[in-house]
């Protein structure tokens, strides 16, 4: 039940109100209890709405301008008769036509538009009905031109629209199951996603609609508002599967779009969004809070520079509708979107393609864009956005331009109805942005040029694929290569989805691990996966220390020998466009080889190149969008054999001229092994900036280790299984970070073990095992979080200790703690997540 709420009308400004208008009917139980005055989805008074209020600002003058400019161009039209071989003569057309009119009206008091709104309800039905899709953004259209020139109706105008308004709502009501004849097919962002809310409007707009003609309806005012509220968020009864529609198309966990549609539904979304809540009190983000983090998903996902992150469909946009809906957030959500709605206008014009999408029409602004020039715009209150349920990871060490960002596709078990999301191989893929440009990129969607594929094959992706020693794999026409990526799923959804088995942050250390079991490669005909000879499991975790460099960790396990591949796709939005498909454009930036220049744009085209060279790392030289210099080095070992090809990859926009030639290099086994244990440093500097440097350190026992030395610090990352040690560390960790600054250990990570030695002293040992522990003791404090299935005692060594000391558990002071010797202490660790403090007494 919604609230009950009587609407208060203040004056029109109108020169001309017209008849008095029809007021106080009774409402349909179960919609808006109380009389209710028109007009009500959006204002009572023209006056309310930021576009009136800010009319002589920029940009509101101009929405009213072409609110008007556009009631004009149609003015003379005759809405009575159809309009043979107009583009405009659908029932879309003609209902948008409507709700312009009935703005101009409103904005200019002429009553002349009034008339023309008028004329164009009475004459619904006239014209092409066209498709379901259409007849319902009509209905939208139609309700919120009703809602807007009721007023100026005469009783009898009135209730033969509120007739033949009604039969479209029903009809449209009727079509979103085909009549009850299809109760399983939903396509959400195509169709459902649309119709349900556009039906939903009238449910707001004919609140008080009972059918005193007894008209052959099927459904009402109730039915219809339930579109946009209960069977879109809780359970939807017109299908066979009763899920809410809405999880047809968002991420449940996060409210991110699944596929990177958002243009399809965000204005019907707004829009219903702000009329739903002016109508009945309730706000409709607070109470439905998927939406809230739909709105807000731009904020986390995006690139640091305010474009999107390229994901599934979804290529490097950049959104700015927030203004439209910020009214509706909480303070934090709305400085937050805020800030990312300047940093997007600040920014687009230095990409290739300098436009933003938002396919909200001048009335929408005009109604819902209100002016927050003094408000405050802060960076939300985290960095990293990790959460086990939810499709796509993102972590970043800040929220500048320069920040350094990774994101991580992770994708849950959905079906979307679509293949677009669940044969593509990109499970575990990861996108790498340093230093003000997109550096490792996904290639997105190949639409245009070449063999145009949609960048389904895994060479699109920055993922770990394998070859069969035993047979090989038949060659990939997108590569040249013959190996295959991890299948993700089929036509009947994602069968085999990433399970993010840790996500740790803290101020000093930022942990992702996700994990995926692989029984087969992808059948592009979206039929069954094709099954390998057994299975994989791979594991892939991302450390981000507090510096800003990530460690991407590899792990692969099988039962038979498997040649594995790292693919990583160097990329920059600096590029030369694409002028048509015989005049194919390119990354701009020189690719280095084990310290060995490589010209990668004389390679021919989707050809796997075996270069000859072995090598821990490569270097990429770019430019950012700002005209600095950046170099991204790449370094991962063990030492591979390093092959190339030149793809394509879709940078900086959605069109033709960012589908552009991009090298991609592969990282590949030396020999077949069963067991694969990868470490990768990824670290982008600018020119001035001091240059880390590298090296492989050598492992007894099983892995591989890596040094990393910067000023300041020297970080030491190992990966492997069982005991082993590596330069002055020993371990049974599967993986260990451990950093030496000045004359101790300052930070060390451990995941799924028990003891960390250094020097041939204990680091830390513990009487059982720990999903991780993260220790920092870089300051006069030290904090640690530990994770473990059972309770553990935890010694920690060589710390530098206050004299007299206090340990806090979860921020409370308790006494599960001894002081072993001056620079040793034993935790007693209950079992699950926690956070210990060692501060000063």
């Amino acid at each position: 039940m919604l609230a009950l709420i009587i609407l208060v009308m203040k004056p029109l400004v109108t020169t001309d109100a017209g008849p008095e208008p029809v007021t106080n009917r009774t409402v349909v139980p179960g919609t808006l209890p109380g009389p209710v005055t028109h007009p009500y989805l959006f204002f009572n008074d023209i006056r309310e709405t930021p576009g009136y209020q800010n009319r002589n600002l920029t940009p509101w003058s101009g929405y009213e301008y072409e609110i008007i400019r556009g009631a004009n161009i149609v003015y003379d039209r005759d809405f009575s008769v159809p309009w043979p071989g107009d583009p405009r003569e659908d029932i879309m057309s003609r209902a948008g036509y409507a709700k312009t009119f009935a703005m101009a009206w409103h904005i200019t008091g002429d009553e002349k538009y009034a008339k023309k709104a008028v004329e164009a309800l009475t004459n619904i039905g006239v014209g092409d009905p066209y498709s379901p899709h259409r007849r319902s953004v009509a209905v939208r259209d139609y309700s919120i031109a009703y809602d807007l020139v009721q007023p100026y109706m005469s009783e009898q105008t009135d209730a033969k629209v509120r007739d033949k308004l009604a039969k479209l709502a029903d009809q449209v009501y009727r079509e979103l199951n085909s009549d009850g004849t299809d109760t399983d097919y939903v396509t959400f962002w195509d169709y459902h996603g649309q119709a349900y809310i556009n039906v939903a409007f009238a449910g707001l707009a004919l609140a008080d609609y009972d059918n005193p003609g007894r008209l052959s309806l099927k459904s009402g005012p109730s039915d219809w508002l339930k579109c946009g509220t209960d069977y879109f968020f809780v359970s939807d009864p017109l299908h066979d599967r009763h899920k809410p529609i809405v999880y047809y198309g968002f991420d449940a966990a996060t409210g991110k779009d699944l596929i990177g549609y958002n243009t399809y539904t965000l204005e019907n979304m707004v829009l219903f969004a702000q009329a739903y809540t002016h109508v009945t009190g309730e706000n409709y983000v607070e109470k439905y809070p998927i939406m809230k983090g739909h709105f807000t998903a731009e904020v986390w996902d995006s690139y640091p520079n305010g474009v999107e992150a390229t994901y599934e469909t979804l290529l490097n946009l950049r959104f700015n509708y927030h203004a439209c809906i910020a009214n509706l957030l909480d303070e934090v959500n709305r400085s937050a979107v805020l800030r990312h709605y300047d940093n997007v206008n600040a920014n687009i014009r230095y990409m290739p393609d300098p436009s933003t999408e938002w396919n909200g029409g001048y009335t929408t602004a005009y109604l819902c864009e209100h002016n927050y020039n003094d408000l405050p715009r802060n960076p939300p209150p985290y960095t990293s956005h990790l959460n086990p349920d939810a499709m796509f990871q993102t972590m970043r060490n800040g929220w500048s331009v320069d920040s350094d960002f990774l994101s991580m596709v992770t994708t849950q078990p959905v079906s979307t109805g679509t293949t677009r999301l669940e044969i593509r191989a990109d499970q575990l893929g990861i996108q790498y942005y340093g230093k003000g440009n997109i550096l490792l990129a996904d290639g997105g969607e190949n639409k245009w040029v070449r063999n145009p594929d949609y960048g389904m094959a895994p060479v699109y992706h920055n993922v770990v694929v394998f070859e069969n020693p035993r047979q090989p794999f038949p060659v990939d026409a997108a590569s040249g290569g013959r190996f295959v990526g991890g299948s993700k799923g089929d036509a009947s959804g994602v069968t085999t989805p990433a399970r993010v088995s840790r996500t740790v942050t803290t101020p000093w250390m930022d942990i992702l691990t996700a994990e995926e079991h692989i029984t087969g490669s992808p059948n592009w005909t979206g039929e069954k996966e094709i099954p390998l000879s057994s299975p994989i499991d791979l594991e892939r975790t991302v450390l981000l220390p507090e510096d800003g460099y990530f460690l991407v960790i590899d792990r692969a396990e099988g039962s038979e020998p498997w040649i594995y591949r790292n693919i990583w796709r160097p990329a920059s939005f600096e590029i030369v466009k694409t002028l048509s498909p015989g005049n194919i454009g390119r990354v701009i930036g020189d690719l280095s080889l084990g310290g060995y220049r490589y010209d990668w744009q004389a390679a021919d085209y989707a050809v796997d190149v075996d270069t000859g060279i072995v090598t821990e790392h490569f270097e990429w030289s770019t430019t950012n969008p700002y005209g600095n210099p950046v170099e991204l080095k790449v370094y991962s070992v063990p030492a591979s054999k390093v092959y190339l090809t030149k793809s394509l990859s879709v940078i900086g926009g959605n069109d033709m001229a960012s589908d552009v030639y991009s090298p991609i290099v592969y990282f590949r086994s030396q020999e077949p092994e069963k067991n694969m244990y990868r470490v990768t440093a990824l670290m982008s500097r600018y020119q001035s900036d001091p240059e880390a440097s590298a090296a492989q350190v050598k492992v007894t026992g099983t892995g591989n280790a890596l040094s990393i030395s910067a000023p300041g610090y020297v970080d030491t990352v190992y990966t492997g299984a069982g005991d082993s040690r590596f330069g002055k560390f020993a371990t049974n960790a599967d993986t260990a970070y451990i950093r030496a600054s000045g004359d101790g250990y300052t930070r060390y990570t451990i995941l799924n073990g028990t003891y960390l030695d250094a020097g041939e002293r204990p680091l830390v040992k513990a009487t059982g095992p720990m999903d991780y522990l993260t220790v920092d003791s870089s300051a006069e404090d030290v904090s640690l979080r530990v994770k473990s299935d059972t309770y553990v005692t935890i010694t920690l060594s060589q710390l530098t200790l206050p004299a007299k000391y206090r340990v806090l558990t979860d921020g409370v002071q308790r006494d599960n703690w001894e002081a072993v010797n001056s620079d040793t202490i034993r935790i007693k660790a209950s079992h699950g997540e926690h956070t210990y403090q060692i501060l000063p007494a």
